[in-house]
C-alpha cells in the first residue's frame, strides 16, 4: 500500500522533485525496519531462547545456552531451571538407585537355597530362579533335556497332587497356601508356599512360588520315630523278662532254692543286659549331641590296646577263642583314650561273640599312609552282602534275635561308628559268610611336634 501511494504521489508531482521524494521514502523504509526489529527482539528474544530451551529438553539435553537477561522472561526461566534440575536429580541419582536396587535384588533371588519360580495367571513359568533348577535334577537321564519346570513337576511322587494344586490355585488365585510335596529320582520332601504376585497398582499379574527343602528335616523325623520305637522295643523284652522272674518268685518259687538261685541269675542275666543298653543310649547320645568332647591328645595305642583286650579276654576263653595281637612297641596316636578303648572293646567283643569255638580273633596296628591303621580280623560266621550297608544303622541286627540271644543291644557298631567319625576318622567292614569278617579303621597321627605320649 505505502508502495501504491508512492507511485500516485510520484504521478502528481512534476519530475524535478522525484528523487527528493524517493530519498525521503527510503529513509521512512528504514527507519520503519529498524524500529520493528528493535521492538520484536525487545520483545520476543526471550520466548525465542525459550524455543530453543525446550527443544533441547526434548532431546534430553539438561544443559541450555546462556539466558537472556529480560524480567519478563523471569519466571519461565526459574521454571525451566527447576524442571532441568529435578531432571538431573532423578538421571543421576534415582535411576542409578533403581539400577542398584534391581542388581541386588537378582542377587538375593540368584543366591537364595529355596527354590524360587514366578508364574502367570495361567500358571506358565516366567521366572525361575537357580535353587529350583538344581531341584529340579534328576537322576532319569531321559527327561535332561525338559524343560527345568517340567522337570520338577515330573519328580512329583503324587502326580494328581500337582493338578489339585493348580486347580485350586485357579479358582482361587488371590488366595496363599502351603502343601508338602514329596519328589523321586532322589527322594526329597519340600514345603511348597504360594501367594498372589500384584503390581504397583494392586492388580494381580501371577503367582510367586517358594519351594523349601525339608527333607534333612523330615528325614531326621523319621530317624527320631525309628529310634523311640527301637529302643522302647529293645527296653520292653529284659523289663518283661524281669517282670516274669518276679512274679514267678513271688507265686512261691522263691521256697525252692534252686528254683530260686536259677531265677536270681536270669533276673542278674537281665539286669545286666538292661544296663548294657540305657548305657550304650547314653553314650550315643552323648557322641551325637557333642556334650561330651572328645580329650584329643598323642597317646600309646599299644597300652590302649592292651587295656581292650584285658577287658575282652574273659569272654574270649568262656567260648575258647583265640586273641592274637600284632602291635609296634610305640605306637602313637590321636585319640581320646576312653572312647578309643570304647571303640576296640566294641569291635573285640563282637568278634569273639560271633567266633564259634575254637575260632580266632586277631588286632593289627600300624602306621599307614593316612594315620594309625586298625584291624579287627575273626574267623567267625560272617555278614551277608546285602546287610553290610546296614551294619552301623542303629539296633540293626544281621539276624533278628541272634544278637538279643547273646545279649547285644544292636547299638556297638553304631557307638563305634559315631566314635570314629569324631576323630575324623574312616571305618570300613569287609565279610565273608562262614569265612569271617575284618573291620579297618583309621586315626590320625599326632601332629608333627606334638607332646609326648599320655601313658
Amino acid at each position: 500500500g505505502l508502495l501504491l501511494l508512492s507511485l500516485v504521489l510520484l504521478g502528481l508531482l512534476p519530475s524535478a522533485a522525484w528523487p527528493t521524494v524517493l530519498m525521503a521514502w527510503s529513509v521512512a523504509i528504514l527507519a520503519t525496519s529498524t524500529i520493528t526489529y528493535a521492538l520484536g527482539g525487545g520483545l520476543w528474544g526471550p520466548y525465542s531462547w525459550l524455543h530453543r530451551t525446550i527443544d533441547l529438553l526434548t532431546e534430553g539435553q539438561l544443559e541450555f545456552p546462556q539466558a537472556p537477561i529480560a524480567k519478563e522472561a523471569g519466571p519461565l526461566l526459574r521454571g525451566i531451571t527447576q524442571i532441568a534440575e529435578e531432571l538431573k536429580h532423578y538421571r543421576t541419582l534415582d535411576v542409578e538407585s533403581l539400577i542398584l536396587e534391581k542388581a541386588e535384588l537378582e542377587n538375593v533371588i540368584n543366591s537364595m537355597t529355596e527354590g524360587l519360580v514366578i508364574v502367570d495367571l495361567d500358571l506358565r513359568p516366567v521366572f525361575i530362579n537357580p535353587a529350583l533348577k538344581a531341584m529340579a535334577q534328576t537322576t532319569n537321564p531321559d527327561t535332561a533335556s525338559l524343560d527345568p519346570w517340567i522337570r520338577f513337576q515330573g519328580r512329583w511322587a503324587q502326580p494328581d497332587q500337582n493338578g489339585i494344586i493348580e486347580e485350586a490355585m485357579r479358582q482361587s488365585p488371590e488366595s496363599p497356601r502351603t502343601d508338602i510335596v514329596e519328589l523321586v529320582n532322589p527322594r526329597q520332601y519340600f514345603r511348597r508356599y504360594s501367594s498372589p504376585l500384584y503390581n504397583a497398582e494392586r492388580k494381580q499379574i501371577g503367582h510367586l512360588i517358594i519351594c523349601h527343602d525339608m527333607t534333612a528335616e523330615v528325614e531326621a523325623d523319621r530317624l527320631k520315630s525309628e529310634f523311640i520305637s527301637n529302643a522302647s522295643h529293645e527296653l520292653r523284652t529284659p523289663v518283661a523278662s524281669l517282670k516274669v522272674l518276679v512274679e514267678s518268685l513271688l507265686d512261691g518259687a522263691q521256697d525252692d532254692p534252686e528254683l530260686r538261685q536259677s531265677f536270681l541269675d536270669d533276673v542278674y542275666r537281665e539286669l545286666e543286659r538292661l544296663h548294657a543298653l540305657v548305657n550304650d543310649l547314653l553314650d550315643l547320645a552323648a557322641i551325637e549331641s557333642g556334650r561330651k568332647r572328645l580329650q584329643l591328645k598323642p597317646i600309646d595305642a599299644r597300652k590302649v590296646i592292651e587295656e581292650a583286650v584285658a577287658t575282652v579276654v574273659p569272654q574270649a576263653k568262656q567260648r575258647d577263642v583265640g586273641l592274637e595281637l600284632a602291635v609296634p612297641p610305640a605306637l602313637a596316636v590321636e585319640a581320646d583314650q576312653v572312647r578309643l578303648r570304647q571303640i576296640l572293646v566294641n569291635l573285640l567283643a563282637n568278634a569273639v561273640k560271633f567266633t564259634p569255638t575254637g575260632g580266632q580273633v586277631r588286632l593289627h596296628a600300624l602306621e599307614g599312609d593316612e594315620g594309625v591303621v586298625f584291624r579287627v580280623e575273626d574267623t567267625g560266621i560272617g555278614i551277608p552282602a546285602k546287610d553290610l550297608p546296614h551294619i552301623f544303622d542303629r539296633f540293626f541286627r544281621v539276624t533278628r534275635g541272634r544278637s538279643r540271644l547273646q545279649g547285644g543291644s544292636g547299638l556297638g557298631l553304631t557307638i563305634v561308628k559315631q566314635a570314629i567319625d569324631a576323630h575324623h576318622g574312616r571305618i570300613s567292614v569287609e565279610s565273608t559268610e562262614g569265612e569271617g569278617t575284618t573291620f579297618e579303621f583309621v586315626l590320625p597321627r599326632p601332629p608333627q611336634g606334638g607332646s609326648a605320649l599320655t601313658p
